[in-house]
């Protein structure tokens, strides 16, 4: 797989996205880790053209600033049909990321939602990465076998590039986190992800980055459209990115 360029993230756009982002002296949420919630949206609240259709949104600087926001946290966290749509790479291309000194230290560590099971590691980026080397080893969270929670065993690193450890609920799930080691952790999508996470468990969430691209995506388009008790945030800030714009935020409690 070739290697794809390094991307390059100004500082004085650093410093307006740092106080949205986890201090790695802490503070941090005492049972479970920091939540991002991050995603990039057209003008119509749509996040891809479709259903299973790859969707590019971002422009270069909001990509690039998509990059330095993984460098900023230990895990970086999709659900299985982001996963097998975008077949992403799940790391940093950023240059502080890639020619750091101490190997992966500025990494995040892939983590995949696939509570029926439907992602394979076969042909796919983020594998491709932990075996040469860029990457660290995927962590899968699958329900576990009906009735079988207390004898499930979580299998540990595979030489693969592959974990498993069991899926619980959304809270639960971010408690086991943080007991592994995952302080932070970044959640880029999908739509039932982010919707899920808007409508039922905002309250755990410490910060949204949302790019917004100046298109329409039409009626077609997969939607992030919470429902339940929708959340207010407060804290806000907007930065112009090129051609996008982003809203940084803190969901009210």
């Amino acid at each position: 797989m070739a290697i794809a360029e390094k991307l390059y993230f100004p500082s004085h756009q650093r410093k307006l996205l740092d106080p949205y982002l986890p201090d790695p002296h802490g503070p941090f949420p005492e049972f479970r880790p920091w939540v991002t919630l991050t995603y990039a949206s057209s003008l119509d609240s749509k996040i891809s053209a479709g259903p299973g259709k790859q969707t590019v949104l971002s422009g270069p600087a909001s990509k690039a600033m998509t990059h330095y926001l993984r460098t900023k946290h230990d895990g970086i966290l999709v659900g299985s049909g982001t996963a097998i749509t975008d077949n992403p790479g799940l790391n940093s291309r950023l240059s502080d990321a890639i020619d750091a000194p101490n190997g992966l230290a500025l990494q995040p560590q892939p983590i995949i939602l696939d509570r029926r099971g439907r992602w394979t590691p076969q042909n796919t980026k983020v594998v491709d990465l932990y075996r040469n080397g860029r990457g660290k080893p995927v962590m899968v969270l699958k329900s576990p076998p009906e009735n079988d929670l207390d004898r499930w065993e979580w299998s540990g690193r595979r030489d693969d590039g592959f974990e498993y450890y069991p899926y619980l609920e959304f809270e639960r799930m971010l408690i086991t986190l943080k007991a592994i080691g995952i302080k932070s952790v970044m959640i880029e999508g999908g739509a039932t992800i982010i919707n899920t996470i808007l409508s039922e468990h905002a309250h755990l969430v410490d910060s949204v980055i949302i790019t917004y691209a100046p298109v329409y995506l039409g009626q077609d388009g997969v939607s992030v459209s919470p429902d339940g008790p929708l959340p207010k945030f407060e804290k806000v800030a907007w930065l112009q990115m090129e051609d996008d714009v982003v809203m940084c935020a803190v969901p009210k409690k």
